[in-house]
C-alpha cells in the first residue's frame, strides 16, 4: 500500500526534532548578570530556544558563560528586543572566563567575534555578524559544543535587550540520508498521483 503525500509529509515532520522553549534567564527576576571577567554568570543551554533578557549601561557589563553540550550546536542568536536608539557591543570569546579588558581596552585578537547591534537589528540573527568584527579570530556557524563567554556592553545610556539562543542537536549523517530518501519518496509519490480522482 502506498503512503500518500500527506502521510509521508507527516511521517517526515515527526522525525524532525521540535523547537521547544528551554532555559530562560531574566535579570529582573533572576538578578543581575555578573560583570566580573573571571566569573561570568554560568549556564548550560538546553536544546531549543534559550532566552536571555537584561540591561546594560555605563559601568554595568553583562557577562554570560554558556555551555553547548556535546552533540549540540548553536544555530542562531536572535535579538528579539532592544530599547533605545543606540547600539550595544556584543562580543564572544572561547572559555568560561572573559579575556582581559572591556570597552576600548579589549584586544580583538582574543575574541572569536564582536558586533554592534541595536534597535535596527531587532528580529535579526546577530550570530553571523560576530565573526565579521575587525581583528577577531572568527568561527564557523553553527557554533559547536564547548563553553563560550558573551559580553554585552553599553557605555552611554542604559539599554534593555532580549536575546534568544537557538540550540539544536547536531544532525547525524544517517538521519540526513533518511530525510533525503523520504523527500525523494514524497516527490515520486506526488508525480504518480493523478491530479484528480474519480
Amino acid at each position: 500500500m502506498m503512503l500518500g503525500r500527506a502521510g509521508l509529509l507527516l511521517f517526515t515532520l515527526l522525525l524532525l526534532p521540535g523547537i521547544s522553549s528551554a532555559l530562560t534567564i531574566d535579570e529582573s527576576v533572576d538578578g543581575d548578570l555578573s560583570d566580573l571577567p573571571a566569573t561570568p554568570t554560568a549556564v548550560l543551554f538546553d536544546l531549543g530556544e534559550n532566552g536571555l533578557s537584561g540591561s546594560a549601561g555605563s559601568g554595568d557589563f553583562d557577562l554570560l558563560a554558556f555551555t553547548i553540550a556535546p552533540g549540540a550546536q548553536l544555530d542562531a542568536i536572535f535579538l528579539d528586543t532592544f530599547s533605545g536608539f543606540s547600539t550595544s557591543f556584543f562580543a564572544l570569546a572561547a572559555g568560561a572566563s572573559w579575556p582581559p579588558g572591556r570597552g576600548l581596552a579589549i584586544d580583538p585578537s582574543t575574541l572569536l567575534g564582536w558586533a554592534h547591534a541595536g534597535f535596527l537589528d531587532v528580529g535579526a540573527d546577530i550570530l553571523p555578524l560576530l565573526p565579521l568584527g575587525a581583528g577577531v579570530q572568527g568561527f564557523g556557524i553553527p557554533l559547536g559544543a564547548g563553553t563560550y563567554s558573551l559580553l554585552i556592553q553599553e557605555t552611554a545610556s542604559t539599554e534593555s535587550y532580549g536575546l534568544r539562543f537557538l540550540v539544536s542537536a547536531v544532525p547525524e549523517p544517517g538521519g540526513l540520508a533518511l530525510l533525503g530518501m523520504l523527500g525523494l519518496a514524497t516527490w515520486r509519490a506526488a508525480r504518480k498521483e493523478p491530479a484528480t480522482r474519480a
